[in-house]
This record gives C-alpha cells, sequence and structure tokens, in this order.
C-alpha cells in the first residue's frame, strides 16, 4: 500500500486486493468538515465514497456507547434525487452500494467485516449478493484501512468532535425553547384550569 507521509487536500494511493485486482484511491478531503472523497477505480470498481470520523455525530454530553460508529461512509458524492441517492456512487460488479455504513474500529478488530447492502426496486436496503459482497469488504476493507493509518486522522477527530458539539449545542437549545414554550402553555392552561374551579367551588357553596 503506498500512502503519503502527509495528507495533504489531494492525494493518491493504492493497494493490491490479491484477486481483486489493484484499488486505485484518488483522495480529497475538506479539513473544515472532516469530509475525505475517496474516488475508486479497479477492476469491476468505480466510483465514490464519502469518509468521515464518526466524532462528527457523537453526543459529547453522552457516556460512550459500546461498538459505537469510529467511521462514517456514504457512497456517492453530493446529494440526487430521488432522496437517498447520491452521485456517482461505489459501484462493485455493476452493482450500486447503498446509503450509510457505521464502521466499528472494535468490531473490524475483532474480524467483522465492512457490512453494505444495495436497494431493491422499493429502495428497501436488501444483501449483496455473496460474491460482490467478498469483494466488496476487500474494497471497504481497504479504503477503512487507509483511512485509519492517515497523519491528519487525530486532527479530522477533533474537528469533528467539534462540529458534534456546536451541531448538539443548536439541537438543545431548540429543544429546551420548544419545552419552555410547552412549560409556558402547561403553567397557563393549569392556571386557567384552576380559576374555574375556584368559581365553580365558589358556585357550589353559595346560597341560592
Amino acid at each position: 500500500m503506498t500512502i503519503t507521509t502527509e495528507q495533504p487536500p489531494a492525494a493518491y494511493a493504492e493497494q493490491h486486493l490479491g484477486r481483486y485486482g489493484l484499488l486505485r484511491m484518488d483522495i480529497t478531503t475538506n479539513p473544515a468538515d472532516t469530509r475525505s472523497t475517496y474516488k475508486l477505480r479497479g477492476p469491476h470498481v468505480h466510483g465514490h465514497a464519502v469518509l468521515s470520523p464518526g466524532t462528527r455525530i457523537a453526543d459529547p454530553t453522552e457516556p460512550p456507547r459500546p461498538w459505537a460508529a469510529d467511521l462514517l461512509v456514504l457512497f456517492g458524492t453530493e446529494s440526487a434525487t430521488p432522496a437517498h441517492r447520491r452521485a456517482d456512487p461505489l459501484t462493485i460488479n455493476g452493482i450500486t452500494l447503498a446509503s450509510l455504513t457505521r464502521v466499528s474500529f472494535e468490531r473490524l478488530d475483532a474480524g467483522a467485516p465492512v457490512r453494505t447492502s444495495r436497494r431493491d426496486k422499493d429502495s428497501n436496503p436488501v444483501p449483496l449478493p455473496p460474491a460482490t459482497r467478498r469483494h466488496a469488504e476487500a474494497v471497504l476493507g481497504a479504503v477503512v484501512g487507509h483511512w485509519r493509518t492517515r497523519p491528519d486522522r487525530e486532527a479530522l477527530e477533533r474537528t469533528g468532535r467539534q462540529i458534534a458539539v456546536t451541531n448538539h449545542l443548536e439541537t438543545y437549545s431548540k429543544e429546551l425553547h420548544r419545552l419552555d414554550q410547552v412549560l409556558s402553555d402547561t403553567r397557563a392552561a393549569r392556571e386557567r384550569a384552576s380559576r374555574r374551579i375556584a368559581a365553580l367551588h365558589a358556585a357550589v357553596t353559595t346560597p341560592v
């Protein structure tokens, strides 16, 4: 496997995958949003995979979870229509890989492969045919392996944590605002009910 000593915004790597031939990876990275686009080429392999550190979505207010996503892999570049389909997704043996894959390094180190799927005619995820699944596991194993050894991995993960902080702060702030409104409405409703109850008690105890 060929890896540059520094990871500039654009890089190149390749790896021989045995019977699956040579996999070529043209890599473009946006350090500001942590996304790295891998343009993949090889025998019966073409398309893009976009990798981001799992820290990008981790909630910093929650304790670490077992089998948490360490890496996110999207197949394709920018979103296209219909929804959940993306431009130039990774295709292996003529089969397009579907959607998002969450990768746990703990599972990988325990021997589990990178899981993938395709979509049926109704856009539901379904397993890949066995031969294509094995080919995809080899390709994605090489891609994920490259990402794990990148010299800028720690910097991308740090940036991912900051993105998560910003995103979750916005999410929880909106939720708090919504709850404050619900609380205010509930207090007002309680006050109206209390006044009615008081008036009814007064009517019951007042002689006719």
